[in-house]
């Protein structure tokens, strides 16, 4: 008497379970009492697509499939908590503090004369604010390249024309000072404004 091929080894099955049904090779591989990865080798030997390791992660997430977050109620130990502590603190890497940081001054590509602090207090003064409040007014509170109004998901800022860094007497200068959107104002700093507007 012959005995039936299992059921993984015939084509329309697999197809059923895994395109139709929409089961994972973890969950086929469950029902055959195999190696998902033999799931998976026979579909691609029967032709059959599959799915994008992304496509396979989004089906078989907890929130997917209506579980519960695995970190909802758990405590993480006292030992976790210091080494979280000290990562960001950056106490278990002091080689990376100060001088010794890779993006240190001159060494970072970024630098721009050692300005920044200077930069964070006086743009926390009062001034600084008025003069954000009468450039948004000057403006009639409208992106200069776009014309669009302030909106939660792009913000007006304030744009120097002259840089901060290289033009230090023109920081204040109402002449200086546009309004952009978000969106324009990373544009204007990228490489995609090749034609350098909104810049001198």
């Amino acid at each position: 008497m012959e005995l039936n091929p299992s059921p993984h080894l015939n084509r329309e099955w697999l197809y059923q379970k895994y395109i139709v049904e929409k089961l994972s090779t973890y969950q086929i591989g469950k029902l055959v009492h195999r190696n998902p990865k033999n799931v998976y080798d026979k579909l691609t030997c029967f032709g059959i697509q599959t799915r994008t390791r992304g496509e396979t992660v989004q089906q078989n997430a907890w929130w997917k499939q209506g579980l519960p977050s695995k970190l909802i109620g758990r405590k993480l130990s006292e030992e976790t908590k210091c080494k979280i502590s000290k990562s960001k603190t950056g106490k278990e890497y002091p080689n990376l503090k100060g001088k010794n940081n890779g993006m240190f001054g001159k060494r970072s590509h970024n630098w721009k004369g050692g300005v920044t602090p200077e930069r964070q207090r006086l743009y926390s003064n009062g001034l600084w604010k008025e003069i954000i409040k009468q450039i948004l007014k000057k403006d009639n509170y409208t992106c200069e390249r776009c014309r669009c109004t302030h909106s939660t998901k792009n913000a007006l800022h304030t744009h120097h024309i002259k840089s901060w860094a290289s033009h230090p007497n023109s920081r204040f200068d109402l002449n200086n000072l546009i309004t952009l959107c978000r969106r324009c104002h990373n544009w204007t700093h990228s490489k995609k404004n090749t034609g350098r507007d909104f810049l001198k």
